[in-house]
């Protein structure tokens, strides 16, 4: 019985670049493009490299543009 190894990807992203795609308000969805990478593992290397969350990194914690407020008469 012959054991295959699992195909182990490397990714190799520039901490200061990608800080720099983010503060620039590039789109998850493009930085993901850019860099290869699912949503996930952006996700996971923003909590590695900054301890934050990409939101957290630009600073605009309470000012999300995709949200929609929804106002409701009682």
């Amino acid at each position: 019985m012959i054991q295959r190894a699992k195909e182990v990807n490397t990714i190799k992203i520039n901490k200061q670049e990608l800080e720099n795609d983010i503060k620039n308000f590039m789109s998850i969805e493009d930085i993901c493009k850019k860099y290869h990478i699912s949503r996930k593992t952006f996700y996971n290397k923003c909590k590695e490299f900054f301890k934050a969350t990409p939101t957290e990194i630009r600073g605009d914690k309470f000012t999300h543009t995709n949200t929609m407020k929804i106002y409701i008469n009682k």
